[in-house]
C-alpha cells in the first residue's frame, strides 16, 4: 500500500468512525477539533489500523497522535520496524 493509499484509507476509517468527512481535513488539523475524534475514537481508529496493517501498537503513542499526519507517521515507523524484522507486511 502506498503512503497516498495509507492515507486514504486512514481517512475513511476517521470518517466512520467519527461520522464527520475527514477527507478535506487538513495532515495537521487536531482530529478532536476538526471532526470530533476524542480519546475513545483514537481507540476504536487504533484498533482498525492494527487489524488493516496486521500492526500492534502500544495504546499510548497512538491514542495520544492528534493528527492525521502524526497517524500516518506512526504507521510508518511500526511497518518499518516490523520489515527490518523480516515480517511480511499485509496491506504492503
Amino acid at each position: 500500500m502506498t503512503d497516498h493509499q495509507q492515507e486514504i484509507w486512514l481517512r475513511s476509517a476517521i470518517t466512520r468512525i467519527s461520522g464527520t468527512p475527514a477527507d478535506r481535513v487538513s495532515k495537521n488539523a487536531d482530529l478532536q477539533d476538526a471532526v470530533g475524534l476524542d480519546s475513545l475514537g483514537r481507540l476504536e481508529l487504533l484498533s482498525e489500523v492494527e487489524e488493516e496493517f496486521d500492526l500492534f501498537f502500544d495504546d499510548a503513542p497512538m491514542v495520544e497522535t492528534l493528527t492525521i499526519a502524526d497517524m500516518l507517521s506512526a504507521i510508518d515507523a511500526k511497518l518499518g520496524e516490523k520489515e527490518k524484522e523480516g515480517q511480511p507486511c499485509a496491506s504492503a
